[in-house]
């Protein structure tokens, strides 16, 4: 049985460790990466124990990542990783739940799509508001944000974007 005393890094390497042979050298180079890129940016996330973890730490993790201008396509690989290594901890009694199960990972931009929407609304919004309230916000967003449609935002969508982690990248189109 597993012990949800242990760090997330420690199951996270017997979970890749369980999976070898089942599954293509590919698949596990990649949950070596994950694994590597959670251990090096968050120690403090990777040295948790797993009975700690709870869907605000990983989301906070995540939201961290994507501030730092990580990918989401990135981000959703380490969230796979942490959800399977949470889901066998649980098959073998290390924890009584998946936390991961409550956090969404971030959306998958469709390859031609404009991954901007959210972003323009926002950045009209907050030029529209100008001088009005006290928030200081950069927010570079990628050059085909000209071509979204603006659709109208009211404060608690603010409010939203920011709990749910949307405004987390800085893009430059230099």
């Amino acid at each position: 049985a597993s012990d949800g005393s242990i760090s997330l890094e420690c199951a996270m390497g017997r979970y890749i460790r369980s999976r070898d042979g089942e599954i293509s050298a590919l698949t596990l180079q990649g949950y070596e990466k994950s694994m590597r890129q959670i251990q090096r940016s968050s120690p403090r996330f990777a040295s948790m124990p797993l009975r700690s973890i709870t869907g605000t730490e990983i989301r906070k993790y995540e939201n961290m990542r994507l501030r730092n201008g990580i990918s989401p396509n990135s981000v959703r690989k380490e969230h796979s990783l942490i959800r399977a290594t949470l889901d066998a901890a649980v098959a073998t009694g290390g924890i009584a739940r998946n936390p991961a199960k409550d956090v969404t990972p971030p959306q998958k931009a469709l390859i031609g799509e404009t991954h901007c929407d959210r972003e323009v609304v926002l950045v009209e919004t907050i030029s529209r508001m100008r001088g009005r309230i006290g928030l200081a916000a950069n927010i570079a967003i990628d050059a085909q944000a000209t071509a979204c449609q603006i659709a109208p935002l009211l404060w608690p969508d603010f409010n939203e974007y920011l709990t749910e982690g949307y405004l987390y990248r800085k893009v430059s189109p230099y």
